[in-house]
């Protein structure tokens, strides 16, 4: 999953609006396909100033209104 978000300006896929989407309020995803490794990467990005990877990093740890505990 991180891997696809490591685009630029020339190949850009909107990947992370479509994973935001994808994840977001999805407990089966969220509590049995994420793992701590992913979610380590998106706060390293955030850490470089990629702003845009807030959504994704609120839909890991939200879903419906609760904390998602295992990430």
């Amino acid at each position: 999953m991180v891997h696809v978000m490591n685009t630029n300006l020339q190949n850009e896929l909107l990947s992370e609006p479509t994973l935001t989407e994808l994840i977001d309020n999805n407990a089966l995803i969220l509590n049995n396909k994420i793992k701590k490794s992913a979610i380590h990467k998106f706060t390293s990005l955030l850490k470089d100033k990629h702003e845009k990877y807030v959504n994704i990093l609120r839909a890991l740890v939200n879903c419906d209104g609760e904390a998602v505990v295992n990430n």
